[in-house]
């Protein structure tokens, strides 16, 4: 019943996020000048990544369906690493539980725009229990991004600073439990929130994407 409410929200928040995003794209193209090409390319960037991570959800949820524990995903690709180490021992050699692979996943490798892409564990506070879970990150994603993406789904505009966690390239582990959680006392706005947008604490600079993959 929870994964089920999970879901659920989920399906809430992206279907906001992506009608939010399209219509702005489409109301950004009926006006003149750089500034308004600015702001449909990144309600368009917005709506792309939340699309394909919303697809590499879904493809996690199908592999475990086909009996891959939640320790055996492996997003190697043809033996090429997704942005880092991230081989994971306990994948079937089979790669059924291997997101980028026609056998698992079947999800294609593919870049968002020019944002520096990570999947991690860490703690979500208000998501699933006290254990880590599967978060996708896109770096460095500008302040606009991160200012659209927050109004559009929880009515925010407030530039939110937390500590970044370490990309550590998933590999079948996830270190139960972490040092460093989302939705916490520093920034417990996102408590409960599957998806969000935070800056470093440090001058509040370098806007960062987050997009809960598998809740635990």
């Amino acid at each position: 019943m929870r994964t089920q409410q999970g879901n659920v929200l989920f399906l809430i928040l992206i279907a906001v996020a992506l009608f939010a995003a399209l219509s702005y794209a489409v109301t950004s193209s009926s006006r003149s000048g750089g500034s308004s090409a600015s702001a449909e390319n990144t309600n368009l960037q917005a709506s792309a990544t939340l699309q394909y991570l919303t697809s590499m959800r879904q493809a996690i949820q199908r592999m475990q369906i086909n009996g891959c524990d939640e320790t055996q995903i492996s997003f190697v690709k043809s033996g090429v690493g997704y942005t880092g180490p991230y081989t994971n021992v306990n994948a079937p050699v089979d790669k059924r539980c291997h997101i980028f692979e026609s056998a698992g996943g079947g999800l294609s490798l593919q870049p968002v725009g020019t944002l520096k892409l990570s999947v991690t564990a860490v703690v979500v506070d208000g998501i699933g229990t006290d254990k880590s879970d599967l978060v996708f990150y896109a770096h460095d994603v500008g302040v606009a991004y991160c200012d659209i993406l927050l109004k559009q789904l929880y009515g925010a505009t407030t530039n939110i600073g937390d500590v970044v966690p370490t990309a550590v390239p998933f590999n079948g582990s996830y270190n139960d439990p972490a040092s460093i959680a989302i939705g916490d006392s520093a920034d417990s706005f996102f408590k409960g929130k599957p998806i969000g947008c935070f800056s470093d604490n440090a001058g509040l600079k370098n806007s960062h994407l987050y997009f809960v993959l598998l809740e635990r």
